[in-house]
């Protein structure tokens, strides 16, 4: 099975875990594919790839509105 998290925030360390961080690091052990779609903190979209081996991209970030990150994608 395949599964896209979709989420506000995705930590860059797992020292600063969030429920996110915690449900796509237990879904990919159980041995099911979970890979994560965030906002970046910037205008440059990153793609990463986590020590379990799924991906994590972060969108580019164009501002923020009330709080929420406006990534309209790349």
């Amino acid at each position: 099975m395949k599964i896209l998290q979709v989420s506000k925030f995705y930590p860059r360390c797992a020292a600063h875990k969030t429920a996110t961080y915690e449900l796509t690091e237990g879904i990919n052990r159980q041995g099911h594919r979970a890979d994560v779609l965030c906002a970046n903190d910037t205008a440059v979209t990153i793609h990463e790839r986590a020590p379990l081996g799924y991906e994590i991209t972060r969108a580019a970030s164009a501002g923020r509105f009330l709080s929420v990150s406006i990534a309209p994608g790349s």
